[in-house]
C-alpha cells in the first residue's frame, strides 16, 4: 500500500509537471507573438517617420530657393518658417534614432530566456521522478525474491504428510496473492512510465 501510495503521488507530480511544461510553451509562444507584432509596428512607424524627414528636407530645400526670389518683405516670415521646419526636421530625426535603438535592442533581447531555463529545471524534475521509478521497481523485485524464498523454504520443509495442512494452505493462497500484487504494481508502473515518456515528448 505504502509504495502504491508513493506511485500515486509520483504520477500526480508528473501530471503537473506536464501540465506545467505546456503552459510555459503556450506563454513563450505568446510572447515570441507579441514581439514580433511590435517589431513589425515598430518598423512601421520607422517608415512613416523617414518619409516625413523627407517630405520635410524637400520643402526646407524649396523654401530656400524661394527665398532667393522673394522680396526682403517676406525674408524674415520665410526665416521663421525656416526655423520651424529645421526644429521638426531635427525632432523627427531623434525619434527615427530612438526607434531604431529600440528596434536593435529588441533584436538582441532574449525575453525567453527565464521560460526556457524553467523548462530544463522541469525536466530535471521528471529524471529525477524516473529514478524514484526505478528505485520502486527494484524494491519491488527485492520483496518478491525475498518473499518467495521464504514460501519455498517453508513448502520444502513441511513433510509429505502435512500437505493439507492450513499453514500449507495459508503459504499458497499469499503465494497467489503476491503473484496478483506483482501484476497489478507492473501495470501501475507501465502506466507511470508511459507518462513519464509523454512528458518528455512535450518538452
Amino acid at each position: 500500500q505504502h509504495k502504491d501510495r508513493e506511485i500515486q503521488e509520483l504520477i500526480e507530480k508528473i501530471d503537473l509537471l506536464s501540465q506545467d511544461s505546456q503552459t510555459i510553451k503556450t506563454n513563450l509562444e505568446s510572447l515570441n507573438q507579441q514581439k514580433s507584432q511590435e517589431t513589425e509596428d515598430l518598423s512601421t512607424r520607422l517608415k512613416q517617420l523617414m518619409s516625413k524627414n523627407t517630405e520635410l528636407t524637400q520643402q526646407i530645400e524649396k523654401m530656400r530657393i524661394e527665398s532667393l526670389f522673394q522680396s526682403t518683405d517676406h525674408e524674415a516670415k520665410l526665416q521663421e518658417q525656416l526655423q520651424q521646419l529645421s526644429a521638426q526636421l531635427q525632432y523627427k530625426e531623434a525619434e527615427i534614432v530612438h526607434l531604431s535603438e529600440r528596434i536593435e535592442q529588441q533584436a538582441k533581447e532574449d525575453q525567453t530566456q527565464s521560460l526556457v531555463q524553467e523548462i530544463l529545471v522541469k525536466n530535471q524534475e521528471i529524471s529525477a521522478l524516473k529514478a524514484r521509478v526505478q528505485q520502486l521497481q527494484a524494491d519491488r523485485q527485492e520483496m518478491e525474491h525475498n518473499l518467495t524464498l521464504q514460501i519455498t523454504k517453508e513448502l520444502a520443509s513441511s513433510r509429505p504428510e502435512e500437505k493439507t495442512h492450513p499453514r500449507t494452505a495459508e503459504l499458497e493462497k499469499l503465494n497467489r496473492e503476491l503473484q496478483e500484487e506483482k501484476q497489478q504494481m507492473e501495470q501501475e508502473l507501465q502506466v507511470l512510465n508511459d507518462q513519464v515518456l509523454r512528458s518528455l515528448e512535450l518538452e
